[in-house]
């Protein structure tokens, strides 16, 4: 059987697209893969070296301030941070200024919340009612306070019939209760393991 040489570049020409075909299959198509996947892989670590270095740098900002809570007055006991705060929302509201008188609470309580983290929080409602200096002079105190408390409502509206403002505030703040006692195994002689 003689090939004429028509049948002889049509035969190398379907062998070498079948080899290409099959180095396609076999190396570059999963290559591709490899590489996309490890482009995306990079970009995910990028992205999350980036949101580690905010956190980090956050963290320094932050820092100071965080002292200064501790070293103001991060309690142990729930109690004591409860009359904490009732004590200075007390003290600023009670905060005059020349010509006008203070601030009137109407309501001070506190609501119980579960605990679910290492620092439990305590809400506090305060209501009442004054003048834009003592309102105005009332949350400036919370958002500058060297103590855990922060507002997380705030709700003022007019008192009708005079110039006072009737405000009512949600406030939390949170206590560090001492870790509980290590629940590590003892051993016969009764030392931890």
């Amino acid at each position: 059987m003689v090939i004429s040489k028509r049948e002889k570049v049509v035969f190398i020409v379907t062998v070498g697209l079948l080899a290409l075909l099959a180095l396609d299959r076999l190396a570059i198509s999963p290559l591709l893969a490899a590489m996309e996947a490890t482009q995306q892989t990079r970009d995910r670590l990028a992205v999350d070296k980036s949101n580690a270095q905010t956190l980090l740098s956050q963290g320094r900002q932050l820092a100071p301030r965080w002292q200064a809570m501790t070293r103001a007055g991060l309690k142990q006991d729930r109690g004591e941070a409860e009359n904490q705060v009732q004590h200075v929302i007390l003290d600023w509201v009670h905060e005059t200024a020349p010509g006008q008188g203070p601030a009137k609470l109407t309501r001070l309580s506190t609501n119980s919340l579960p605990e679910k983290t290492r620092l439990p929080e305590i809400a506090f409602q305060v209501d009442g009612t004054g003048s834009l200096w003592a309102v105005t002079r009332l949350l400036w105190h919370l958002e500058t306070a060297d103590i855990p408390i922060r507002a997380t409502e705030v709700q003022i509206s007019a008192k009708e019939g005079g110039s006072d403002l009737i405000f009512h505030l949600g406030i939390s703040t949170v206590y560090a209760p001492p870790p509980p006692p290590s629940s590590q195994p003892t051993t016969a002689s009764g030392v931890r393991k």
